[in-house]
């Protein structure tokens, strides 16, 4: 029999495989991005869906779609003490919205888009924000999504991103309700 890969750790999940020969060695921050894949995005509508652990109050962005390094993006993240949904457009912010109290634990988060101008963010089963402004585009194709865990941004454990899940049309209210309910 030949075991290949095996690795032990303490914890309610396994994390990314640590390859490692004699001695232990800590595991980086995963990133995970995938391009190519504008196919998987909306680009005149969509909704993006995380569940994340938050475990301290430190700056982190959990997931994000983009094209061209921010100058077309749509994330969701957490900055002092505050979960944040940002959309920009062409370089311009079209949508920001920090919530006002930072919530550790299990979050889920969702942020419905339309170029029309319609955009909503929800958290934990309630609709935070709703924004109706003038129509938009996305310059260039949205193209690539990055998962963000475990302290991207500092040394610190702070957060574990359980699930996202990217939709090509914008749910109703009511879907995102019972989608990010607790």
């Amino acid at each position: 029999m030949y075991v290949y890969g095996a690795q032990t750790e303490l914890g309610a999940y396994a994390t990314s495989y640590i390859p490692t020969v004699a001695a232990s060695v800590t595991r980086n921050a995963d990133v995970i991005s995938k391009t190519g894949i504008s196919s998987l995005i909306g680009q005149t509508e969509g909704t993006m869906y995380a569940e994340v652990i938050i475990k301290n109050t430190e700056n982190q962005i959990c997931a994000s779609i983009q094209r061209d390094g921010g100058i077309n993006h749509i994330f969701i993240s957490q900055s002092n003490n505050k979960r944040q949904f940002s959309l920009r457009a062409n370089s311009v912010t079209i949508f920001s919205y920090n919530v006002g109290v930072f919530l550790s634990g299990t979050n889920k988060v969702a942020l419905v888009y339309n170029t029309n101008g319609n955009i909503s963010a929800f958290l934990n089963g309630v609709k935070v924000s709703t924004l109706s402004t003038s129509a938009f585009s996305f310059s260039n194709t949205l193209s690539s999504l990055q998962l963000f865990d475990d302290g991207y941004y500092s040394t610190q454990n702070t957060t574990n991103n359980k699930a996202t899940i990217l939709y090509k049309t914008a749910l109703s209210d009511s879907e995102c309700i019972s989608l990010t309910t607790i």
